[in-house]
């Protein structure tokens, strides 16, 4: 009787750790503050696996593990532990995989978010195929079965079209389109993630557009692409200079043509500014780099 009470007692607290811990990582978060939540959600992750092992008969504990799994996928990829991430975001798609099909209407969406992680995860690492099979359909039929999952679609698209635009230019513009009419016609405001893929669907269209010279799209595009980076960028600097500063030279490039030369190196400034303060690790960096030099000698001759 003493044992079991004992035992309880150490589930209790392990169950107390591990929101006390995944708490602190998600609030280290949207600051970026990617050491701290790394070691919080490692903290809340090992508190699981003994759960785990003093509680194996509980069905409490495989959803907790696989939403960890997902965070230090994220997580580890922004402190620059790629081999974590991926292993990860395996694991918690795994993990989901056969909580789907024990109950797909719980855990269907969570599934498709895991994969599409997996997906940009092995984007990143270089693997631009396995990126963009990974999550889209999941997405699309949750979608279609609820249309206030529809964010989850436009997000995989987005990152979908990032993946692909190396590639395959027509089916990464045509992802990025279908996920910017969806970003443009949900509610505000928008979960932070939601703000970055609206911002990368954005420039894409904004890029295609430049490159296609419909410059009605360009000017829109860009102008989406900046404002939810600027939102970004106040919170991760890290993470979204190169892409901001690349929306703030197309958008820049549209004013120029348009004869005003004002706002056209307004937005040249900003963007300097905004490569001034940013390390020189963030996605984008080396493009922006370059634009914002050559765009800065053009207005200032």
């Amino acid at each position: 009787m003493f044992g079991g009470r004992r035992r309880q007692r150490e589930i209790d607290e392990l169950q107390d750790l591990v929101n006390a811990h995944d708490a602190e990582a998600r609030r280290m978060m949207p600051l970026g503050r990617w050491v701290e939540a790394y070691q919080h959600n490692s903290m809340a992750l090992a508190a699981v696996f003994r759960l785990e092992q003093l509680d194996p008969d509980s069905s409490q504990h495989e959803p907790v593990l696989a939403a960890k799994l997902y965070n230090q996928a994220t997580i580890a990829r922004h402190v620059g532990d790629m081999k974590v991430a991926l292993s990860s975001a395996k694991e918690a798609v795994e993990i989901y995989e056969r909580l789907a099909r024990r109950d797909p209407a719980t855990y269907q969406t969570s599934l498709a978010d895991a994969r599409a992680r997996l997906g940009l995860l092995t984007g990143v690492a270089g693997d631009r195929g396995t990126a963009r099979a990974l999550g889209g359909q999941a997405y699309r039929d949750a979608a279609t079965s609820d249309p206030e999952k529809e964010h989850d679609l436009a997000r995989v698209l987005a990152v979908q079209a990032n993946s692909a635009w190396s590639t395959n230019r027509d089916e990464a513009v045509e992802a990025a389109w279908e996920a910017l009419r969806i970003f443009r016609r949900l509610p505000a405001p928008l979960a932070p993630s939601d703000q970055e893929a609206f911002g990368v669907a954005a420039l894409m269209v904004a890029k295609a557009s430049h490159e296609s010279g419909r410059d009605r799209d360009l000017h829109d595009a860009a102008a989406d692409a900046v404002e939810h980076f600027r939102a970004c960028f106040g919170r991760a600097p890290d993470d979204n200079a190169g892409w901001y500063a690349q929306s703030l030279v197309l958008l820049a490039g549209h004013h120029e043509r348009q004869g005003d030369l004002a706002q056209a190196r307004h937005a040249a400034t900003e963007a300097a500014a905004v490569l001034q303060r940013a390390p020189t690790a963030s996605p984008g960096r080396p493009e922006a780099d370059d634009l914002v030099a050559t765009l800065h000698t053009r207005l200032h001759p």
